[in-house]
């Protein structure tokens, strides 16, 4: 089964618990964890009240989980 960053966003919208079990439902492939990882750290830091631009988390993200 294919788990992309959108699906996780989307189970997101439910809370990020409902994410978070639906990545280890998912069997906690790559792309599920790199999307639970930018979800976790774009929560964190918006919620200590810091703006960030989207290329710099996209560069923090890729950087914990290069490709392959």
């Amino acid at each position: 089964m294919a788990i992309s960053g959108l699906h996780i966003g989307l189970a997101a919208l439910f809370g990020w618990l409902c994410a978070a079990g639906y990545v280890a439902l998912s069997g906690a492939n790559v792309p599920a964890q790199r999307g639970l990882l930018a979800l976790t750290l774009w929560s964190v830091v918006h919620l200590l009240g810091h703006d960030t631009e989207p290329v710099a988390d996209f560069a923090v993200v890729s950087r914990a989980y290069p490709c392959h």
